[in-house]
């Protein structure tokens, strides 16, 4: 789901949620 370069605040911008939500739907695990 998350683009390569594409920053999680843009992509929580594109999706019409907040960051904190966006973290939730993704793991943490996606992120290391």
């Amino acid at each position: 789901m998350l683009a390569s370069g594409v920053p999680p605040k843009d992509v929580a911008k594109n999706l019409g949620v907040s960051v904190p939500t966006l973290y939730r739907w993704v793991p943490a695990s996606a992120h290391a």
